[in-house]
């Protein structure tokens, strides 16, 4: 059995990171035909919880924690206590939910008090298991694929004491339907904002 891989944050490395460019003739490049390709390096979290803070209102700051059950992915209980001792020490916890697809991940967190917000793939069936699984687990949202958020799935949700986002929405027929739920993730925030 390998020893969990340990997390230490690396400005050099994440700033090295390009996120702000597409891969030309990618098919992410093709389905984003207006993206604009400029030089964005990877914040680390700490730049982001500071530019947050400095924004001079609550900014709430969702934190993805990005692991899954793959040989070269992180252990999800390192990440999420060393994510979670990060924000703390910045003092910054009552401005984060926390959320990912890997629920390892987040079960240490929701035993800590901590917000979270439970992400799942695109579904097929009735949703109402897993949101069931959600809040007994203690979390306090469900994080779906925006196809999964039917008002029917949502008015459910909802009555389990859940919060309902969606990802990731860059249509703007489905930000005007969705428009009611807790948060929407966007690659076209220009958009989304654009709603009255």
């Amino acid at each position: 059995m390998k020893a969990p891989k340990s997390v230490q944050p690396s400005v050099s490395a994440a700033s090295s990171v390009d996120i702000g460019a597409a891969r030309p003739g990618s098919g992410y490049a093709l389905n984003h035909p207006l993206l604009n390709p400029v030089n964005a390096p990877v914040p680390c979290l700490e730049e982001v919880m500071a530019l947050a803070k400095d924004a001079g209102r609550r900014f709430l700051l969702f934190v993805e924690l990005k692991c899954d059950a793959s040989e070269d992915s992180a252990d999800p209980q390192v990440l999420a206590e060393a994510t979670h001792d990060m924000v703390r020490r910045a003092a910054f916890l009552d401005s984060v939910i926390f959320v990912g697809f890997d629920w390892r991940a987040l079960a240490p967190l929701v035993a800590r008090g901590a917000a979270c917000w439970f992400t799942t793939d695109k579904l097929h069936g009735d949703a109402r298991p897993v949101i069931d699984m959600i809040a007994t687990a203690g979390g306090q949202g469900w994080f779906p694929n925006f196809l999964d958020a039917t008002p029917q799935n949502v008015a459910y949700a909802r009555e389990r004491g859940l919060k309902v986002g969606a990802w990731t929405v860059n249509r703007q027929n489905d930000m005007e339907r969705l428009k009611d739920l807790d948060a929407i993730c966007t690659d076209r925030p220009d958009l989304l904002q654009s709603l009255k």
